[in-house]
């Protein structure tokens, strides 16, 4: 099975595994904020990567977000533990960090910042197909807790 992508930024990459018997797919950060939240701090205290890259899904897919193993190289912790990408989300997909421990240093733009894991698909996901543009869904981009403001 392969899952239709847009590429929405021009360093962004199709996700890909290492090996074929990976579990999920790693994503490449494209752009980094890092957010303050108001107090001074020599660091931030959450850092958000956008991973330049938006889904459309088949009928009862969704998209587990994961930390990658490695997370603990660094002072990250993904913020909800792990996100969800509902099927009719079609925003950009993006990855928020807690830097938790100041002294380690975050990932950096063109690094493996997550994984990602399509589940309730009834066969492997093989790869990806390029599009141009997604359909149109009554969710489209409205993320991060968009459904209960």
């Amino acid at each position: 099975m392969k899952i239709k992508i847009k590429l929405l930024h021009e360093t962004a990459k199709v996700p890909f595994k290492h090996h074929d018997t990976d579990a999920c797919f790693d994503c490449v950060a494209t752009e980094m904020e890092e957010l303050h939240f108001g107090y001074v701090r020599s660091k931030p205290m959450v850092v958000k990567y956008k991973l330049g890259i938006a889904f459309d899904l088949p009928a009862g897919v969704w998209i587990d977000l994961r930390p990658r193993s490695s997370v603990y190289k660094t002072g990250l912790s993904l913020s909800n533990g792990c996100g969800v990408g509902d099927e009719s989300y079609t925003g950009e997909y993006m990855a928020m960090f807690y830097n938790i421990h100041t002294e380690l240093p975050n990932y950096k733009l063109g690094d493996s910042v997550c994984q990602i894991r399509f589940v309730g698909v009834k066969e492997p996901v093989t790869g990806f197909e390029i599009v141009d543009e997604l359909r149109t869904t009554t969710r489209g981009a409205g993320g991060f807790g968009s459904t209960d403001k």
